[in-house]
């Protein structure tokens, strides 16, 4: 049995920004209902500090990037679904998919007046 992890809004570890999704991570979840759930999960783990697959190295660099604003990365290889065809390029190990979750620097709105992340997307690694 799988554990769950549970979330909830004090456990944020930073704004996100505006979502977006490139044409590759869209397509996907628009042929697959559960690969949607997938990314969705993906966007809180992001949201809330678990890197996902990332080197000590690069969690290294998120943790110091809450502080001083530069850019947050996520990695994770999503299980990838029968019921997407066509995709079989994007399989890797596992028979998973890999996808990329970047969170904007922190940047000041002038319209807003305030200092903040302005998006973060989700994408597959040939869309970087």
């Amino acid at each position: 049995m799988k554990k769950r992890t549970k979330f909830n809004n004090q456990q944020h570890k930073f704004n996100l920004g505006k979502v977006v999704v490139t044409r590759g991570i869209h397509a996907l979840i628009e042929k697959n209902d559960v690969f949607k759930r997938l990314i969705d999960a993906s966007i809180r783990k992001h949201h809330h500090g678990l890197w996902g697959e990332l080197c000590d190295f690069d969690r290294e660099q998120n943790e110091a990037a809450l502080e001083n604003g530069e850019r947050l990365m996520s990695v994770y290889h999503l299980e990838y679904l029968p019921k997407i065809s066509g995709h079989l390029a994007l399989r890797e190990k596992d028979n998973k998919i890999k996808v990329y979750i970047i969170t904007e620097r922190v940047t000041y709105d002038d319209t807003k007046g305030v200092s903040e992340r302005p998006a973060t997307t989700i994408l597959l690694p040939m869309e970087y």
